[in-house]
């Protein structure tokens, strides 16, 4: 499994070097092997807290739509071997302007427009691609504030105070029989501020 992950890295690396990979603590990159390609590489590898996939949202988002993405395209052409159509619906997706950049991932991330739009259509033409990285970040961040409106407009948010009981859950079942299970009820000792 690391070799799989090793494999992925180098065909990352064929179109630039990464600095950074942010992963959730998958057995396979895990692995002594694949730590030891990336320190090799002089990649840094992040990991996000156990069970919190809200902790790298943008991340889940995307795959939750290459999932879905891969599964239509599965469903087209069973033939097809679904690491071929993974690869197909990973290159549509990032030569699709994305709603919110308003640019392609592959142009943000190398200069290269390959979009489907043609260009008397798409209202942001590739010129300058410094700039327009600063026009998809302006427009990230104003997405991102619309967003945290809605959120907090809809939200209730809970107020712990000392004495409170609170109850944490440790760890997961899934994938880990040897961990300690167990969690519990505690009493909150000190006030906090965040």
């Amino acid at each position: 499994m690391a070799k799989d992950f090793v494999n992925i890295v180098k065909k990352i690396q064929r179109k630039g070097q990464p600095e950074l990979l942010l992963s959730d603590q998958y057995a396979g990159i895990n692995a002594k092997q694949f730590k030891k390609y990336l320190k090799t590489n002089k990649i840094k590898l992040i990991f996000t807290a156990v069970d919190c996939p809200f902790s790298n949202g943008q991340n889940e988002r995307t795959n939750q739509t290459l999932v879905n993405l891969i599964r239509c395209k599965i469903a087209e052409n069973r033939n097809r071997p679904w690491s071929v159509i993974a690869d197909q619906v990973i290159g549509d997706y990032n030569n699709t302007i994305h709603s919110t950049t308003r640019f392609t991932p592959n142009y943000l991330m190398t200069g290269i427009d390959s979009s489907f739009v043609p260009p008397e259509l798409n209202e942001n033409k590739p010129e300058n691609l410094e700039e327009n990285r600063k026009i998809a970040f302006e427009n990230s961040k104003r997405i991102h504030e619309q967003n945290k409106v809605y959120y907090d407009e809809n939200s209730n948010p809970i107020h712990y105070k000392k004495g409170d009981m609170v109850y944490i859950k440790i760890g997961s079942h899934i994938g880990r029989k040897s961990q300690n299970q167990s969690g519990g009820s505690f009493k909150i000792k000190k006030n906090f501020r965040t």
